[in-house]
């Protein structure tokens, strides 16, 4: 039951993102709103139907000419940030056609919330590093976007700026630290990466430790890397 819910949640993100670009009238705002609630439900129900079940479980392997091939797993682990999502989607979907106006801006908006919306699920069900990372490039952008909702406004466009440019500084530093568990893993595989962590030697742990550390660092606005997240 976990994977249909899963599946509807990104549906209704989909649906939601195809709706709001009607925006500028207000019945298609609160369409907007309401399908993205209704996602968010759809996620944190899937959610904790995720952590109930107490084991992974594998919910699509595909194939993609451009990047691979796309893996997506309900994991324990994941499930308490994918309810953490949804009770997000559902209280902006319920609150947000009260906050936005109709008009072109909303439209842009809605369709980029949904969007990262999807890609933040995407994230977080991402089995292995391919996925992983168009996911949360994927993300990067969408939220890049969020911060421009008002450009108009005095230091708007710098913030955008900060996060954009901080984030891919961040992601490259992803992008490395995967390259080394990857290939002394032998393995795209994420739980294949994590169970053999204790044969990869302690300089090259290491060294993926601190990657990692700096470049979700940039992202999650430790401090003394934060300096985006006031601006933005």
């Amino acid at each position: 039951m976990t994977a249909p819910l899963l599946w509807a949640a990104a549906a209704a993100w989909a649906l939601a993102a195809v709706t709001g670009l009607a925006g500028a009238r207000r019945p298609a705002v609160w369409a907007w709103g309401w399908t993205t609630a209704a996602g968010g439900a759809a996620a944190l129900v899937g959610g904790i139907l995720m952590a109930l079940g107490g084991h992974p479980t594998g919910t699509l392997q595909g194939s993609g000419s451009m990047v691979g091939t796309l893996a997506l797993r309900a994991t324990p682990l994941a499930a308490a940030f994918v309810v953490l999502l949804g009770l997000v989607a559902l209280a902006v979907g319920i609150y947000a056609p009260r906050y936005h106006s109709p008009n072109s801006g909303t439209a842009t908006y809605a369709v980029v919330l949904d969007a990262a919306f999807v890609a933040s699920l995407a994230v977080l069900l991402a089995a292995d590093v391919t996925t992983f990372l168009v996911a949360w490039e994927s993300m990067t952008l969408a939220s890049a976007l969020l911060v421009l909702r008002y450009r108009a406004r005095p230091g708007v466009a710098n913030g955008a700026f900060l996060f954009l440019a901080l984030g891919e500084a961040g992601f490259v530093m992803i992008v490395a630290a995967f390259v080394i568990l990857a290939t002394q893993s032998h393995s795209m595989d994420l739980a294949t990466i994590a169970a053999h962590a204790q044969r990869i030697s302690l300089g090259w742990r290491t060294a993926a430790f601190l990657l990692a550390l700096l470049g979700f660092g940039f992202k999650a606005g430790l401090v003394p890397l934060h300096i985006w997240l006031p601006a933005a």
